[in-house]
């Protein structure tokens, strides 16, 4: 039986893992940490769980991408709860937006009325886009958008500056500058439009499921595995040498960690210099500062939808303060026990700034809260090995698709890389990239055949 590692145990490793057992390797993950996870693990503190980097998903729905791609992997019983919409605050004024292509343009047009054919051409192209993964996975046809400007492409579709600003009010879900893809702007917001759901029991109940899924297909989870380094020998790797000293050799080899740190495991002779500066030289896009909220018992209300605060000027293009408030895990009762505040970039002024700003909306919500923990850019990059602390990996740019969208191939034949930094970010984007990555092992007959399509 062929043999096969994994470096680091996040999603993408999680998902890698799966599928190439599945295809009959046998798969060892090594994480470095003491739990699996990565950006989607959590944490707890004074009796409340908190998640990092995973609060809900979109395109959870049955027959809807993630859905399809979930129970492909043998993910099928997870215990979404689904939300009700998201509520945006924009130069004064409230916009609830609810799920669906129909009821998005509807409640939008209500308020914008002179923007309905616009919107109506807008909601139609996310719908296309929305089904592009499944019906021509593996056919490249999303290069075309990630070589369009988005926020070109919303300027010239959508002529009121307020409008633009709600459409892109849920700031927390890309990294918006200049240089964003519309490939990824449409994507990403499209996959929420069509629905989206928090899971009972946060990304732990992801983490639990896929690694009870991983091992029943006889995969090896090896946490506290660190590599130190990567062993080349004729263009191939030939074996992993962990913290320890200990070495494993495989046949295959996934990195599931960030490109430029794979790299930084090989031998200087292992990789021509000029890939190893053209991944260097790449941009990293920002992080976040979080602050984790625990609200007294019984003191605020458990709430189906997320908030988003629009930067009061300025826009999100242009990195203009802007911020997301998430009510986390979903309780058995009617009350709130945690929730998030995201801030793009690294904040300096404070959790009371922004507890302000939402308690203006949500009257109440700061007086609730009991306990602030608060993480930087720092925090992620020191316990997740971010560089940077980048939320979204390796920045894309529509002037350059070819050098920032990455293939999971590498120049070594026998390694390949997986996770955000390579397509799309997120649960859906990373889970995307897992089978892309699984693809050019197993080869698109396999990947489909797992998937149904």
């Amino acid at each position: 039986m062929k043999q096969a590692i994994i470096i680091g145990a996040g999603l993408g490793g999680l998902e890698c893992g799966i599928l190439l057992s599945k295809a009959g390797y046998r798969v060892t993950v090594l994480e470095r940490n003491a739990a699996p996870g990565g950006c989607i693990a959590g944490y707890r503190r004074g009796g409340a769980y908190f998640d990092t980097g995973f609060h809900y998903a979109g395109s959870v729905g049955p027959g809807e991408t993630l859905d399809v791609i979930l129970k492909g992997l043998g993910l099928d019983d997870l215990p979404w709860k689904p939300l009700e919409g998201e509520e945006v605050i924009a130069e004064g004024r409230r916009f609830f937006l609810p799920f669906g292509f129909d009821a998005y343009a509807d409640a939008l047009s209500e308020a914008f009325p002179h923007c309905q054919a616009s919107l109506l051409s807008y909601t139609k192209f996310l719908s296309e886009v929305v089904q592009m993964p499944l019906s021509h996975f593996g056919e490249g046809r999303a290069m075309d958008l990630f070589s369009r400007s988005a926020c070109e492409y919303l300027e010239r579709t959508i002529p009121d500056p307020l409008l633009r600003k709600v459409l892109c009010g849920a700031s927390t879900r890309l990294p918006y500058a200049p240089e964003l893809p519309l490939y990824s702007f449409a994507q990403i917001n499209a996959s929420f439009l069509r629905g989206a759901a928090r899971l009972a029991g946060g990304g732990e109940t992801l983490v639990r499921a896929l690694v009870s899924t991983f091992e029943a297909e006889g995969g090896t989870l090896l946490c506290g595995a660190g590599v130190s380094a990567l062993e080349a020998e004729g263009g191939r790797v030939k074996r992993a040498v962990l913290s320890d000293g200990r070495t494993m050799e495989a046949d295959v080899f996934v990195s599931d960690i960030h490109p430029a740190l794979t790299n930084a495991l090989l031998s200087p002779q292992a990789l021509r210099p000029a890939y190893r500066k053209r991944i260097a030289s790449l941009r990293q896009t920002g992080g976040f500062t979080g602050f984790s909220l625990r609200f007294r018992e019984g003191a605020f209300p458990y709430l189906r939808r997320n908030l988003f605060l629009a930067p009061e000027r300025g826009t999100v293009w242009d990195g203009a303060a802007s911020a997301g408030l998430f009510f986390a895990v979903p309780p058995e009762g009617d009350f709130a026990v945690t929730a998030d505040i995201l801030v793009p970039g690294a904040e300096s002024g404070g959790a009371g700034r922004w507890l302000s700003a939402f308690d203006a909306v949500l009257p109440g919500v700061a007086e609730a809260v009991e306990e602030v923990i608060v993480s930087t850019p720092q925090t992620w990059e020191r316990y997740l090995g971010l560089p940077q602390g980048s939320a979204y990996g390796i920045a894309k740019d529509f002037s350059h698709p070819l050098s920032t969208v990455l293939s999971p191939r590498t120049p070594l034949e026998n390694l390949f890389l997986t996770g955000q930094n390579l397509n799309l970010h997120g649960v859906l984007g990373v889970s995307m990239t897992a089978l892309y990555t699984c693809a050019e092992i197993s080869g698109m007959p396999f990947v489909k055949k797992q998937l149904g399509i």
